[in-house]
């Protein structure tokens, strides 16, 4: 229909076509997330550990996929993490 659904990004100008490898990479990355979302519901360090962990990774995908919002996301979630990093077990 001539709208790519994850195209005309930084990725695509680098010349790194998108690809079900790339996007399955993304999505693994994002389950990642899930998991770090859990281990936060629960108060445990290590999903705090994770989510600054995964932050550098994350910022490829959105920076090479073009996403604008994350990055806005990322910066609330960062925050409350290190606000709460004592209440963390």
């Amino acid at each position: 229909m001539g709208f790519p659904a994850y195209g005309r990004g930084p990725f695509e100008r680098a010349g790194i076509p998108t690809t079900v490898p790339l996007l399955a990479a993304f999505l693994l990355v994002c389950i990642l997330e899930v998991v770090t979302g859990i281990l936060l519901w629960g108060g445990h360090k290590s999903g705090g550990v994770l989510a600054l962990v995964l932050l550098p990774v994350e910022a490829v995908f959105w920076w090479g996929f073009a996403l604008p919002i994350p990055p806005i996301f990322a910066l609330v979630w960062t925050i409350l993490i290190l606000m709460n990093w004592q209440a963390l077990r």
